[in-house]
């Protein structure tokens, strides 16, 4: 090449506003890049079927990849070096489907892969910057910076060092409010974080028992529910206090069985809240499906469809409603999905990919326990099981009230 210079564009500047538009910006880009480095920063945004059906092209995308194929041929004096960056497996999925010069022209055999940092990896990240930038973190905030940083990491698209300037960003914004609170006397010039700075909420996490209590006073039928989720926030602040990671110790595979109507979703809500408040997951939000929603509309594809149910739960709690149909239906087409369902869920469950990450909720009737007593591998993985009951008429009344 004739020059060092980097061009960094979006895959947004590519894309036209009317038909021949998408071209016509590509050739210039690429004219303008003739002797330098074109990186196209989350190239797989140009995919044509990123929104749309395989047998259906989004022409303004579809313009730009076939104009790509057309204007760069990756062949010796070329003069350009043009660099596609993105996710890994949407990346995959574009060069695949989108062109097939472009599979020649970026080979995915002579891909770069970055993987995602892992936790020491993100420790000597936020070391780096916070000295760069000249700020300094008590051990306690430390500690929970790490346990959020570990959190984000649950949800898809982890963005690591970016996550890392996100938490120092957020942090430095919460100083800045305890800093104007502060008397002259507790101020100095070093800007020293505290647990606080990197979670206002933090002290909550040691007074959940309490926050269970006033929480389901408002709750009809599930009172009984108040102990067991008690016991869930004492054993997670126990092991905390003894020094240990309480993700390994805590379930994350429960059963809610009972009647329609008793409470079991609204639960799984509580559930999130509990979770992501005892700093377990990275959200409260929870994933509501039945098992019907886990079955392909063909006799194909189950696998990736229960795994696309679970990559979507990342971090968050994941409720299977109607758990009890997972037995079987009597009619054999039905039956053979769901017999692919139920193996797909354990075999994800299995996953490291998932395991401490997602909080699966199977809910169902009372027909729940055929399940546990015909598949073994359920009843193994689903050891935690809360009954709900049938309200009575005092509680309907209440409930009505």
């Amino acid at each position: 090449m004739t020059s060092g210079e980097l061009v960094v564009k979006n895959a947004s500047d590519f894309i036209g506003r009317y038909i021949g538009h998408s071209e016509k910006r590509t050739r210039d880009i690429i004219a303008d890049a003739r002797g330098k480095v074109l990186l196209i920063d989350e190239a797989y945004m140009l995919d044509p079927f990123q929104s749309r059906s395989e047998e259906q092209a989004d022409p303004f995308r579809q313009g730009v990849i076939d104009t790509i194929v057309g204007e760069i041929q990756n062949l010796p004096g070329e003069n350009i070096c043009v660099i596609m960056c993105g996710y890994k497996d949407l990346m995959e999925q574009m060069i695949r489907r989108a062109n097939p010069g472009l599979a020649r022209r970026f080979p995915m055999a002579d891909a770069f892969v970055f993987k995602e940092f892992d936790e020491a990896q993100l420790k000597a990240v936020l070391d780096f910057k916070m000295h760069k930038e000249g700020f300094t973190m008590t051990e306690e905030a430390k500690k929970l910076a790490l346990e959020s940083l570990k959190n984000a990491k649950q949800q898809p698209n982890f963005g690591n060092g970016g996550e890392v300037t996100n938490l120092i960003g957020r942090a430095l914004a919460n100083y800045r409010t305890r800093f104007g609170r502060m008397s002259a006397e507790q101020r100095s010039g070093d800007t020293c974080f505290e647990p606080e700075d990197i979670d206002p909420h933090y002290k909550q996490v040691l007074g959940m028992e309490d926050e269970v209590e006033q929480i389901f006073d408002h709750y009809v039928g599930v009172g009984h529910l108040k102990d067991q989720f008690k016991a869930l926030a004492r054993r997670a602040n126990a092991l905390r206090r003894a020094g240990r990671d309480p993700v390994p110790f805590m379930p994350f595979h429960l059963i809610f069985k009972g009647p329609f109507g008793t409470g079991k979703t609204s639960a799984a809500r509580k559930m999130g809240w509990l979770y992501k408040s005892m700093r377990l997951l990275a959200t409260d939000e929870v994933v509501e499906v039945t098992v019907r929603d886990m079955m392909a509309h063909s006799y194909s594809g189950e696998s990736s469809k229960v795994m696309q149910t679970m990559r979507k739960a990342l971090g968050k709690v994941l409720f299977i409603d109607e758990a009890h149909r997972l037995t079987g239906s009597g009619n054999d087409q039905i039956d053979t999905l769901l017999q692919d369902v139920r193996e797909s869920l354990i075999d994800a469950t299995n996953k490291p990919e998932f395991q401490g990450k997602i909080l699966v909720i199977l809910a169902g009737s009372d027909r729940v326990d055929v399940l546990l007593k015909t598949h073994a591998q359920f009843a193994n993985r689903f050891r935690t099981r809360i009954q709900f009951y049938t309200l009575s008429t005092e509680q309907c009344l209440s409930l009505l009230e």
